[in-house]
């Protein structure tokens, strides 16, 4: 795309001059003055600018199709196509050049481009928001004594500068190459809004307050909607960068998250029987379930650990167990005694520290974190002095203290609840507050899937868990200090003699997981904590493709918890799972998982990588195939498929890329790969696309592949896609319908290892029977895939127009579809979701399902 750059920043080198210009107009004598002088200079820059959008588009299309972006590309250049006919056509182009200032910030970016870089600093944030936020608020309350639709283009206008404006806010503001801390970006980010706030709240009471051009109520009552929705997207913006910065901002800066590892240790310790030839990989966090592992005396523990603060923690509590006595030792994790750290912390305990990043973190840090109270440290300790101030003022800490449980209905219960009611309740409030404990977008997400039950264990916690004799979790966080008899058992004089002899069984890894286990090739256990609820899928299966080679698999054992109550990845669904019923003190997680490594599971399968094209349509290619969509969908004449494929030929693809969603997780992740597949059978092939995902997979078994389809059109695209990949020789093409029983001797039978179905059972009439006729080819044991529509479980209006809608086009969603797979096959990987189908806001459901016969 460095051609297009050249000519955009041709373009906006020549309109930021001209724009210099107006503004200094505007600066010296008003808007409504500069907006009067309509000349050949306005009307030149317009057709200038209408013509670089036409050329951009064009060369976009032409040599950079995949990286062209909608809506800076493709949808910014079309409006402004329109804006400037509208404008010239009536005589208004003084209004664009008034406004053109707003092009600096694409000079920068611009020049930024072509010199190659990909960064953006503050700068051209600076420059982005006083031109194309403030200068732009103040200009469309101008134009709105010239038109009001002029007013209104301008608020859209506005709504996708502060969309970008979010963009850059998230994935550069807070990064690591602007060089602030997480809290001063926030609040200059914060800073800005407010002076956009007050910019709009000015805007609207001088508007309204001048009586010459005093509208109707109703007009009144839009700008003051408008005014109040720009505050809420600016807010968002706010929201947005503080969530996706918080916890990464931390790891960068090397700022404590968690001050206590908050995932009870016992459970992990029951549930895998740990042994003294144990070899244990695990995240480092705070250290204590590291230390609690210790204790249980397996043979050592590989701590692994993406910020250097967590891995300071250990180092230092390490370094304290080896040199200090248990007296010292507690004073300064259990009380956070500060002149303890500053007796020993030089002289004794950082000559002992195994890391050199520790020393720095304690030498800068050390001082404030113990003083301040180790315990209301980090982004977690925010959370927990929250919590103790709470505490302190419902009288909960002193019943705490006493080890006294509030008898009945009380009023410190009371309170509890109904807080935590109203925080999972309210999801706005959720994403605000998750960051203060750690938690990511990913597990934010899975928590409110299920409010019911995440209130129901709030409750829980509250009334009863909380109050155990043994819970150093909430003693620790609302009293704000350990006791002796409260305490993670690393802290108890019991256990420290031995923590000393043991100390030396712990490496300490400043990487991920997979980093980590490249150090040994004997785990026998992987302690994954709530790591595989802050993992993409993709993730997840890249991680075990490296951690299961460097286990020891007669041996090993997999524990992980999360915040989901079910399995919440296909890449954890195909290792030998158990779930663990039991009582945890934390009470969080919904759901905790023991699994060991299946005989024939194949790693290497989760790293093969999809051989897939970028496909997309034109908006004039999506035309025609909406166009013979419709034409289909109206026709009184006998459907006929094969002929309703082939019009739409090479377009076929491009169009449905977007709306059918979900077909690479099937073939990737919900189908288990990681065990031999010999047989495949893909039902409804269309073009072979599915198969672009699994081509080194099929390639590891030597997968014979059967290409089923009634369309001569779409196998024939689907024979040149299977050439190019390099599977001609072990794929088979079968053209026909599914259901026919000629068709069905062409394909294997009670013999196949696995039979896919891509969007297609929808479009059989018979559905049942192609069902039947799927699983009667499989063989005892052999998997079965669908992903396709279906209608959600609660049938509203929008449903039942859906149904209406894809019927016209032959596609019937049933929900009997789903409920026949569950009842006839052993579920090896359920889920349902739903996408926007595009150009529409319409939001269709869908399934994936694999299950084995």
């Amino acid at each position: 795309g460095n051609k297009a750059w050249y000519l955009t920043l041709y373009s906006s080198a020549v309109t930021s001059v001209v724009g210099v210009y107006f503004g200094w107009m505007v600066f010296c004598h008003g808007f409504q003055e500069v907006f009067s002088m309509e000349s050949a200079l306005t009307r030149g820059v317009a057709w200038f600018f209408l013509a670089y959008c036409l050329m951009d588009l064009i060369t976009g299309r032409a040599d950079y199709r995949s990286d062209m972006e909608y809506d800076s590309g493709t949808w910014h250049h079309i409006c402004y196509v329109f804006i400037l006919i509208v404008l010239l056509a009536g005589g208004h182009t003084a209004i664009f050049a008034a406004c053109l200032v707003e092009e600096i910030p694409t000079l920068y970016l611009s020049v930024t481009r072509v010199n190659r870089k990909t960064e953006l600093p503050l700068a051209f944030a600076c420059l982005f928001f006083t031109t194309r936020l403030v200068f732009h608020a103040v200009a469309a309350y101008a134009v709105l004594e010239v038109s009001v639709t002029f007013f209104l283009i301008a608020l859209v206008l506005l709504r996708q500068h502060m969309l970008w404006f979010g963009k850059w806010w998230s994935s550069h503001g807070m990064q690591a190459h602007v060089q602030m801390t997480l809290y001063k970006k926030l609040g200059l980010l914060g800073g800005m809004v407010v002076v956009q706030i007050c910019t709009h709240v000015w805007l609207l009471t001088n508007h309204l307050a001048r009586g010459e051009i005093r509208a109707a109520l109703t007009t009144e009552v839009f700008h003051i909607c408008a005014c109040l929705y720009f505050t809420v997207e600016l807010l968002k913006i706010v929201q947005g960068s503080y969530r996706k910065g918080f916890i990464h901002g931390a790891i960068e800066e090397w700022s404590i998250i968690y001050n206590v590892s908050w995932e009870d240790p016992a459970i992990e310790i029951e549930a895998l029987g740990f042994n003294d030839e144990d070899v244990v990989l695990t995240i480092s966090s705070a250290g204590c379930n590291v230390l609690d592992y210790l204790v249980e005396g397996v043979k050592h523990v590989v701590a692994a650990d993406l910020n250097v603060a967590q891995l300071a923690m250990l180092d230092l509590k390490l370094a304290g167990i080896k040199t200090l006595s248990h007296e010292q030792f507690f004073a300064l994790w259990g009380r956070s005694d500060n002149w303890v750290f500053e007796e020993v912390y030089h002289s004794v305990l950082r000559p002992h520290l195994r890391r050199e990043e520790s020393k720095e973190f304690w030498d800068k840090n050390g001082t404030s974190l113990f003083e301040n109270n180790i315990m209301f440290a980090g982004t977690s300790g925010l959370m927990a002095k929250l919590f103790s101030i709470t505490a302190q003022l419902t009288g909960a800490a002193a019943l705490l203290q006493r080890r006294t449980k509030p008898a009945g209905k009380n009023k410190v219960t009371e309170m509890a609840i109904d807080a935590c009611s109203y925080i999972v309740s309210r999801p706005w409030l959720n994403s605000w507050l998750a960051p203060l404990g750690g938690i990511p977008d990913q597990q934010l997400a899975l928590m409110s899937s299920r409010p019911d039950k995440v209130l129901s264990r709030f409750k829980e916690i509250v009334q009863t868990r909380m109050w155990q004799a043994d819970n150093y979790f909430y003693y620790g966080y609302l009293v704000g200090v350990f006791s002796q008899d409260c305490c993670p058992r690393y802290m108890s004089k019991e256990h420290f003699h031995k923590l000393q002899d043991r100390i030396d069984r712990v490496t300490l890894c400043h990487g991920t997981f997979a980093d980590a286990a490249k150090l040994r090739n004997d785990f026998t256990v992987l302690s994954l904590l709530d790591a595989m609820d802050w993992m993409p899928t993709e993730i997840i299966a890249d991680t075990f493709a490296q951690l299961i080679p460097q286990v020891n698999r007669p041996k090993c054992r997999i524990f992980w918890r999360s915040l989901a109550d079910y399995v919440h990845s296909p890449a954890l669904a195909h290792l030998e799972i158990k779930e663990v019923e039991t009582y945890d003190r934390v009470g969080w997680y919904l759901s905790q998982w023991v699994a060991t490594v299946p005989e024939h599971y194949n790693p290497k399968a989760l790293a093969a990588k999809p051989q897939t094209q970028i496909l997309s349509n034109t908006l004039l290619q999506d035309a025609k195939v909406a166009a013979i969509l419709v034409a289909y969908g109206i026709s009184s004449k006998e459907k006929d498929a094969a002929k309703f494929y082939a019009a739409q030929g090479e377009l076929y693809d491009g169009f449905r890329e977007s709306m059918l969603k979900d077909r690479d997780t099937l073939l990737r992740w919900a189908v288990p790969w990681t065990e031999p597949i010999k047989t495949w059978v893909s039902v409804g092939c269309g073009t072979a696309r599915d198969v672009e995902f699994v081509v080194d997979q099929a390639k590891q078994w030597n997968t014979k592949i059967f290409l089923c389809d009634l369309s001569p059109a779409l196998l024939k695209m689907a024979r040149a896609r299977v050439e190019r990949l390099g599977l001609e020789d072990q794929t088979t093409f079968v053209e026909g319908d599914i259901t026919k029983p000629e068709i069905q001797r062409l394909l294997p039978s009670e013999g196949c290892d696995l039979v896919t179905c891509s969007y297609c059972v929808t479009m059989i009439p018979d559905w049942l029977t192609a069902l039947q006729s799927m699983k009667s080819m499989l063989r005892v044991g052999g998997l079965m895939g669908i992903v396709d529509f279906t209608s959600r479980a609660r049938d509203g209006r929008a449903e039942r127009f859906l149904r209406w809608w894809f019927a016209h086009d032959g596609v019937w969603f049933n929900r009997g579809h789903l409920d026949w797979l569950k009842g006839n096959l052993a579920t090896v990987w359920v889920e349902e979701g739903s996408n926007r189908m595009p150009y529409t806001p319409l939001r269709p459901g869908h399934y994936v399902f694999v299950g084995r016969r």
